[in-house]
């Protein structure tokens, strides 16, 4: 349930039978704090992917570059 609020697909959630104020509810607040950093993670990751010019370099200087990948176990193909 986490997985489709990070990316953002409500058509899981509406296939698992839960409108998008359910799943909220039903991850619970400290999981629903993750997922900006979780979302920032999975969007980098694709950057990275995509070869993206400079954005180590963005990431080294702003701060953006995720910290802490291990709890996000399961990553969209």
């Amino acid at each position: 349930m986490a997985a489709a609020l990070v990316l953002n697909r409500p058509d899981w959630l509406a296939d698992m039978h839960y409108t998008l104020a359910e799943a909220i509810e039903r991850v619970g607040p400290q999981w629903l704090a993750l997922i900006p950093e979780a979302v920032r993670v999975v969007e980098y990751e694709d950057e990275l992917a995509a070869g993206v010019p400079g954005l180590r370099a963005r990431a080294f200087i702003y701060g953006s570059a995720p910290k802490n990948r291990t709890w996000l176990v399961k990553r969209r193909s």
